[in-house]
């Protein structure tokens, strides 16, 4: 019956005897005591069966789906490698066999959001999700739930879009055909673009790869005039957007813009400023109004230059504005002032003197060889000064603001005794205003008076020389009397002319001294001095024995200067003559000082020639 025959003997079945026996379903396996057969191998129940899985009497090879753990699973139907992994809390070899990732004990774990495996609802490892924390920029999410940032975009934690900056170069364009506009944002994602688009008062439009992390745009100046322009800004990432609004832009052009037209055969000594005083005794800094004598010069959208002309405190204190309305004798500017100026007190020893100038705005300006454009002379009220703006300036003639500064005073009377008041002559006139009789250098740079004569007697002592960038020089040398000879004028003002003077006056003797020099300030895109063309802003030459005007200012800005070779000349009035007498042989006045030189200042990208005295210099690039 076991079908196994040994030595004569029907043997007992076994597992091994090679034999289908006993309960066996198979050779040697199947039933209650054999081992289970393999795949294919007859069966009588699935625990005949190494897979479990016994149909229609032959042992099934183990599938994910027979309800039954075989094969290399680690759970029914599950685990192993090629079954879906399994899930929680059932059986487990590795981390892998479970849907969690988390295999502990045997047993595959419940998700969390600290177990270092991306599982359950998470987008990312430890993150997104319902129940779990954001996920950082740059990790994997579903919806923008899932991001710290809110932004979620092709399945990746992206910055959002914001605008952090806007930034205009040059800041305040004044010698440049464009301004470039730079938008800067965050949210800088490779493989994506920004756009940027600019409304408002200005218009343009850019874009650039995020990565670059900004936007740049260039803006067209060429129909800008001097001015503020407000606008905003409004970016687009994808379907992200930004916006950024209250922006203005700042365009103080250095060049004129045209609205005065050319300006091509000034004439002779063309006058082409309008000047008023300011009449408010302080115009603080903030305000917005001038109360002037006369306004009736200036027109809206006229720009002007503020500038104090006399003060113990403030003078050379200037600034530009444009205005913004004109009513009776008030100017409305646009913008506030920056600084405080004084005013109201006028052609006096003690003088707090503001002026208000129109600031001419020209195409081209063409002075030929006997044409020339000057300042009105300084009267301690207004004049003394020559500004304007244009494209291009050529300077064949002259522009000439030479002794119309500070103004010399009366002189002293030769035949007066020794105790007169009038045998002295006057200080020159400075920054504080009108001198007196007397021999001291008038304030911070006056001309020296000088003593008017010998005690009756034709013999005056020289007056000393105005001051400004460097002090003059004192009256000196009478033949036959030594007193007291007029002193220098001292230095005042700065290199850089972020304060503008005139020149100081130099003190009288018994004749005229010589007035200081005017201010000149000219803007363009190119200036050009030809020939036997100057631009000066000399002191005067005193007359015998009087003492000279110091040198004024000039302040020319343009991105091409081509000059010559001291063509542009601030100098101070030379040493006066000596007067000396035919019937005493040896009996001379005194020499009158000479003045000092004035301030020049030069602001250009290209710069061809040289002044006198030497310019300080800034380069627009």
């Amino acid at each position: 019956a076991s079908g196994v025959c040994t030595d004569g003997h029907c043997q007992v079945p076994t597992c091994t005897d090679q034999a289908q026996n006993g309960a066996e379903t198979e050779l040697d396996c199947g039933g209650e005591d054999c081992p289970s057969c393999a795949d294919t191998l007859g069966c009588g129940q699935a625990a005949d069966c190494a897979s479990g899985v016994c149909s229609e009497g032959h042992c099934q090879v183990p599938t994910c789906i027979d309800q039954a753990q075989n094969g290399a699973e680690t759970d029914v139907d599950c685990g192993g490698g090629s079954c879906p992994a399994c899930a929680d809390t059932l059986g487990c070899g590795e981390a892998a066999d479970c849907a969690s990732g988390v295999c502990t004990d045997g047993h595959c774990q419940v998700p969390t959001c600290t177990d270092q495996v991306q599982n359950g609802a998470e987008t990312d490892l430890d993150c997104g999700g319902p129940s779990c924390p954001t996920c950082a920029n740059g990790q994997s999410c579903a919806q923008a739930s899932d991001c710290t940032s809110g932004v979620c975009s092709v399945q990746v934690c992206e910055p959002p879009l914001v605008i952090t900056s806007v930034e205009s170069l040059p800041a305040n364009p004044n010698d440049t055909d464009s301004v470039t506009i730079t938008v800067q944002v965050l949210g800088n994602t490779v493989g994506e673009v920004v756009s940027c688009a600019l409304s408002g008062e200005l218009t343009g439009s850019g874009s650039a790869p995020s990565s670059l992390g900004q936007v740049e745009m260039a803006i067209d100046l060429g129909t800008l005039t001097a001015g503020q322009y407000p606008y905003e800004v409004r970016c687009t990432r994808g379907t992200q957007s930004a916006e950024l609004s209250g922006l203005v832009l700042i365009v103080s052009l250095l060049a004129g813009e045209g609205s005065d037209g050319n300006l091509t055969a000034p004439g002779s000594s063309r006058v082409v400023n309008t000047y008023a005083y300011v009449t408010d005794a302080t115009v603080a800094a903030g305000a917005t109004a001038l109360h002037v004598n006369d306004a009736s010069g200036f027109s809206v959208d006229d720009e002007v230059l503020v500038i104090q002309m006399s003060g113990s405190s403030g003078t050379g204190e200037y600034e530009f504005a444009l205005i913004q309305s004109v009513e009776a004798n008030v100017l409305t500017l646009q913008d506030a002032l920056s600084k405080t100026y004084r005013s109201g007190v006028f052609n006096t020893t003690a003088a707090w003197a503001t002026q208000v100038v129109r600031v001419p705005h020209f195409a081209d300006v063409s002075i030929g060889a006997s044409e020339s454009i000057v300042a009105a002379s300084w009267n301690g009220y207004v004049g003394g000064v020559v500004a304007f703006r244009a494209q291009q300036l050529v300077v064949a003639g002259a522009i000439d603001v030479g002794s119309r500064g500070y103004r010399r005073g009366a002189i002293g009377n030769h035949n007066s005794p020794a105790n007169a008041a009038d045998k002295y002559g006057e200080q020159g006139e400075s920054t504080y205003g009108r001198g007196t009789r007397t021999y001291p250098a008038k304030s911070l740079g006056g001309g020296g008076g000088t003593h008017g004569g010998n005690y009756g007697q034709n013999s005056p002592g020289g007056g000393g020389g105005g001051g400004h960038g460097t002090a003059g020089v004192g009256g000196c040398c009478a033949t036959w009397f030594v007193g007291q000879y007029g002193q220098a004028g001292g230095a005042y003002g700065s290199a850089d002319l972020s304060t503008l003077f005139m020149g100081s006056a130099g003190g009288c003797a018994n004749s005229n001294a010589g007035n200081g020099g005017g201010i000149v300030y000219v803007g363009a895109r190119s200036i050009e001095v030809q020939g036997a063309g100057w631009i000066g802003a000399n002191g005067g030459q005193g007359e015998t024995a009087s003492g000279a005007g110091a040198g004024g200012s000039i302040f020319l800005a343009a991105p091409t200067m081509t000059i010559g070779s001291s063509r542009v000349v601030a100098a101070g009035g030379p040493q006066s003559g000596r007067w000396c007498s035919s019937a005493v042989p040896g009996r001379c006045t005194g020499y009158g000082g000479a003045g000092g030189v004035g301030r020049i200042r030069l602001d250009s990208r290209t710069l061809v020639g040289t002044s006198h005295p030497a310019a300080y210099l800034v380069s627009l690039d």
